[in-house]
């Protein structure tokens, strides 16, 4: 993907955008709804737009990772998609039984309401919550605040509870309209601690390299996620949030450039999250794998041979753009 994610960094220079250039290039934002992003991190150096903190006890800066996880998750949403703009939206945890710690319900609800009113068209939770203990009493609110995204059209990601090959019935992955991601091997296969159960819907890389770990951020933010195990659910639903993101830019930036049914049929797709999904669907294997090089795997070859007819310059990258995003949506119907 580093290939291609160079090519999405310098896709719009150039392009006259819109009749007579009245229009702007795209702006997706992500809404990551995690335990606060670092901002001081040399990845994520202009990427975080905004934020908020959901709990109810003093005041903690969203723009600190209590404990590395939502820095880490924003890292990984960047690197696929590089001209995300995130909202870090922290929230609070409370205490369950055996001293184990999960978010709050509350402040999750809250959270994903306010991701809403922003009108972010991405919401990235790389988290599950048990039903156990007092959460029972809040679920009514979660539930309500994932329905009223669902109905703003909003692509709402959340992970697996990687508790094994059993059924998982963790929040908010139960609602309908939110998108269950799981960890894959290598292969491509489904890891051993990913529930079987066909709520899961896609499966995206689910492992970090370790030479990748690295975390220079100011103060001591992220040390405590160094010590831990970059693999997992978490780590996949970032990445599914950040392809999500990829693809709304692409589809939005193609679609002021084109004309006619093409740029209609982009922007329809773009709004609907159940035609997102075919999109998906259309780069999974049968294991539910999302084999993400299909489409974007040698794309200086690809602007090469558009650059042979258009000379080499900004058509020749919306050439190559326009044909991905022809392929993703071939055969949705609008």
């Amino acid at each position: 993907m580093n290939e291609f994610r160079d090519f999405i960094s310098n896709a719009s220079k150039g392009l006259v955008l819109g009749r007579g250039g009245s229009a702007e290039e795209p702006h997706i934002k992500i809404a990551v709804i995690d335990d606060g992003i670092d901002t001081t991190h040399k990845d994520l150096h202009g990427h975080v737009v905004g934020g908020h903190f959901f709990g109810l006890d003093k005041p903690s800066p969203f723009w600190v990772s209590a404990g590395g996880h939502g820095t880490m998750m924003a890292r990984l949403i960047t690197r696929v998609f590089p001209k995300a703009e995130i909202l870090s939206l922290k929230l609070d945890s409370q205490e369950q039984f055996q001293g184990q710690r999960q978010f709050s319900i509350d402040s999750a609800a809250r959270a994903i309401q306010w991701a809403k009113d922003c009108g972010v068209p991405i919401i990235s939770m790389s988290w599950s919550i048990e039903k156990v203990g007092e959460t029972t009493k809040n679920l009514k609110i979660l539930e309500d605040a994932v329905h009223a995204a669902k109905g703003d059209n909003i692509l709402m990601f959340c992970s697996c509870n990687d508790q094994g090959d059993g059924e998982d019935n963790s929040y908010p992955g139960v609602y309908s309209g939110t998108i269950k991601i799981g960890a894959a091997t290598a292969m491509g296969a489904k890891c051993q601690y990913v529930s079987a159960s066909d709520r899961v819907h896609y499966l995206f890389p689910g492992r970090v390299m370790e030479n990748e770990k690295d975390e220079e951020t100011a103060g001591n933010a992220g040390k405590s996620f160094k010590d831990r195990s970059v693999e997992g659910s978490s780590l996949a639903t970032a990445l599914a949030s950040g392809l999500a993101g990829l693809i709304l830019y692409m589809f939005r930036l193609t679609s002021l450039k084109c004309e006619g049914n093409i740029a209609t049929r982009l922007n329809i797709i773009a709004n609907s999250p159940p035609k997102m999904e075919q999109v998906f669907d259309k780069l999974k294997s049968p294991k539910k794998s999302v084999e993400v090089w299909k489409n974007f795997q040698g794309i200086e070859e690809k602007v090469s041979d558009a650059a042979r007819s258009m000379g080499r310059g900004p058509a020749a990258r919306h050439k190559v753009m326009e044909d991905i995003c022809r392929d993703l949506i071939s055969n949705i119907p609008t």
